[in-house]
């Protein structure tokens, strides 16, 4: 990580994700997005927080903190069906993903963190990862897709995504998680 990375984190994510702790202790909180994902990370855009929690009034209390819900607002990409439900909430320049699902967020935590790992600056792949890895593209799309113009994604990524699509990816996803202590 560069030490340009480092500052941005301290001095951009991290007092938002202090905060949020406080204000929000049940939940579990981690950065996501391209702030905290890119090297060097990208300015001009939104700081984003996965939230999970499973207390059900936590909607509510983050609308009292001045959070607005913008689900209906996000953009296509964001994947929804049975099992990844997740409210977006904007407050100025902070974006909350809001999920009571645990598969959700342990998806979600090891699709950032693989982008963070090899670096995925390219918003589209970051985008494929994320669906990759939450299982919403399936095999046969996944080996289909052209990679050839963008050199991003390496052949150890294909892969490591191609296996989050088969029938034992939950156990991959923990397994992963162990490995990176997520």
């Amino acid at each position: 990580m560069s030490i340009l990375s480092v500052i941005v984190y301290n001095l951009t994510i991290l007092p938002r994700l202090k905060n949020l702790k406080r204000l929000l202790p049940e939940a579990q909180i981690y950065p996501t997005g391209s702030r905290y994902v890119c090297d060097p990370p990208v300015m001009n855009t939104d700081i984003d927080f996965g939230v999970y929690s499973t207390d059900k009034t936590i909607k509510e209390r983050i609308i009292k903190l001045g959070y607005k819900d913008t689900t209906n607002n996000e953009p296509a990409y964001h994947f929804q069906n049975e099992g990844y439900e997740f409210t977006a909430f904007r407050k100025r320049s902070v974006n909350l993903i809001l999920t009571h699902s645990k598969k959700f967020i342990d998806r979600h935590m090891v699709a950032t963190h693989i982008c963070k790992r090899k670096n995925v600056r390219d918003k589209l792949n970051r985008v494929f990862i994320h669906e990759a890895v939450r299982g919403t593209y399936n095999t046969g799309y996944i080996e289909n897709v052209d990679f050839s113009s963008n050199q991003e994604l390496d052949t150890e990524t294909r892969e490591l995504l191609m296996k989050f699509t088969s029938p034992y990816s939950e156990a991959l996803i923990q397994v992963y998680k162990a490995q990176y202590g997520l």
